[in-house]
This record gives C-alpha cells, structure tokens and sequence, in this order.
C-alpha cells in the first residue's frame, strides 16, 4: 500500500468490471483500476486527491486478474470497508443498554436476597444481616 502519482506515460487508468466491483462493495466512488505498463500488471486503487493525480494502491491484481479471487475481494472488502455510523451507534447503544440490565438485574437479586434473610432471621439477636440495603437505580 503506497502512495503513487498516476503519470499517463506509464500508468493507464481505466474502467473495468473490477473496479465497478469494488466501488459497489466498498460504497466509495474514489475506486480505480489502472495498468502500470512497466510492470504490466493491473491495479486497484483509491483517489487520495484527484487534482494532483494522487492515489493510494491497494492491491496488485496481477497482468490479467489472476490474483483477484473470492478469498481476496472478501479480505478486501473486509478491510478497507467503510464504516456504518449509525450501525456502530446502535451496536453501542444496545451494548450500554445490555449493561445497565444486568447491573438492574444483580441489584434486584441482591435486594430480594435481603429481605429473605431479614424475614428469615427477624427473632435473631444479634442481627446476622448486617448489610446495607441494595437500592436499585433508575
């Protein structure tokens, strides 16, 4: 993953089914492919500044697209996948809201629990219960 200025004498930035793959999957409309003549191998690409002709590789595809195969594009789409917000907002959410069940859940046990043993050791002196009183918080 390197930054490289596209120079039209040596890279030939084109449309292919591959980058229309990948910006469908990723959600991001920044996704090229182009061929490095040199080297002769295709490239999938990210626009970093497209005034200057900057972009970020992803990954190297190989002179005919050998190397992009099911496993690459899921490790791909994996790893360079843009984030959901609203998705991760409510995965937090619902995690705090989780959390603040259980401590509810645990203080009400350990009132219940109380108040047994208050009734079951009412005629007992001294008091065995010498606890304080669970409060649950609302």
């Amino acid at each position: 993953m390197s930054t490289t200025q596209i120079d039209p004498r040596v890279h030939r930035v084109q449309e292919t089914p591959v980058a229309h793959l990948f910006r469908r999957r990723l959600r991001c409309p920044d996704i090229l492919t182009f061929f490095h003549v040199e080297t002769g191998e295709w490239i999938l690409a990210r626009w970093m500044h497209r005034p200057t002709h900057l972009v970020e590789e992803i990954e190297d595809l190989g002179g005919r697209f050998e190397r992009l195969t099911p496993e690459l594009v899921q490790r791909i789409v994996s790893c360079w996948g843009p984030v959901d917000w609203q998705a991760k907002r409510r995965l937090l959410l619902a995690k705090h809201r989780d959390r603040e069940r259980r401590n509810m859940d645990e203080a009400l046990k350990r009132r219940d629990e109380y108040a047994w043993l208050k009734k079951r050791t009412k005629d007992i002196v001294p008091v065995p219960y010498a606890i304080q009183v669970p409060v649950p918080v609302r």
